[in-house]
């Protein structure tokens, strides 16, 4: 009896912890989109910055971005990753005139990091394409 109480009990304790952890999230974005957008695959935001900042978006989720040229300088939080739907030959990230460059993080926190996976990523030709800032 003393047995199935205590499987029960860390059954129950599982399932309650399990209820508390954050489901990975994938927001869609897509340069030239009309906006808003919500960040789902038939309404994707118009810029990265507008997927990162998705409500309830945390590390552990990812931005998946469609071919283009998107043209911003954006801050990618620590632990989220950015990645291409259709690969580097094909999404640029470019930084916008007058600007710095297109990645501005603070890297590493805690041992986490962002990651960019499958893009071309661009100065402007006054500016590099990446620029960190370390917190």
């Amino acid at each position: 009896m003393i047995l199935f109480i205590s499987r029960l009990t860390a059954l129950a304790l599982a399932l309650a912890h399990s209820a508390s952890v954050h489901a990975q999230t994938t927001v869609y974005v897509q340069a030239g989109a009309l906006g808003p957008g919500d960040g789902s695959p038939s309404s994707p935001y118009p810029t990265i910055q507008e997927g990162i900042a998705h409500p309830g978006f945390a590390p552990g989720d990812t931005v998946l971005v469609g071919a283009g040229t998107d043209v911003e300088r954006f801050q990618i939080p620590d632990g989220v990753e950015g990645r291409s739907g259709e690969g580097l030959l094909r999404t640029t990230i470019q930084s916008p005139p007058g600007g710095g460059g297109v990645v501005n993080g603070s890297f590493p926190t805690a041992g986490i990091t962002a990651t960019l996976h499958g893009f071309t990523v661009e100065g402007n030709g006054l500016s590099r394409g990446v620029e960190t800032l370390f917190a």
